[in-house]
């Protein structure tokens, strides 16, 4: 979990964590299904560990999953994924438009923000489409992109595949 990502939804994540507690994975990541703000990671120490020691990309230091991830043979790595495809929204603050669009959020939901779960706000982004648009154009882990831009002698048939992942655009 992120502090970019105030609106967590808990049943989501107790759905993440028994996903990976179940698989008896290494790591585990969120899928494109969900909305941006609503991923997260989940990892043993000892993953971390052998990503810490055997990195040695810029892209690897900095983003120190994507090691991880894009190493699925030295991994038990699984993907958890909603049963519908919510990647169209984006409730995270990365940017100044994120801010507007999760400000909204909370306002209309202040008077109960501490039970509202992801369904709750899908519905009510699905009645309010002005909000949605706020955010809309901006690309989906934006920062892992940049990463791999600026490093191009990095760029592996995996990182492309990752790349091509992350970059799913909000429509």
């Amino acid at each position: 979990i992120t502090a970019d990502s105030p609106l967590i939804s808990p049943d989501i994540y107790r759905a993440l964590v028994n996903y990976y507690f179940d698989g008896g994975f290494d790591y585990v990541n969120t899928g494109r299904s969900l909305a941006e703000g609503l991923d997260g990671e989940i990892f043993t120490f000892t993953a971390l560990e052998k990503a810490w020691k055997e990195a040695i990309r810029a892209t690897d230091r900095e983003h120190m999953t994507m090691y991880i991830f894009r190493n699925r043979e030295l991994f038990n790595n699984g993907t958890f994924e909603l049963s519908e495809n919510d990647s169209q929204f984006r409730i995270t603050v990365d940017e100044e438009c994120d801010f507007e669009v999760v400000s909204r959020i909370i306002d209309a939901f202040k008077a109960q923000l501490h039970q509202v779960e992801w369904p709750m706000i899908k519905y009510w982004l699905l009645g309010n489409p002005d909000v949605v648009a706020l955010n809309s154009e901006i690309v989906r882990n934006q920062g892992y992109v940049n990463a791999l831009e600026a490093n191009p002698q990095e760029a592996d048939h995996a990182d492309e595949h990752v790349k091509s992942n992350l970059t799913q655009r909000s429509s």
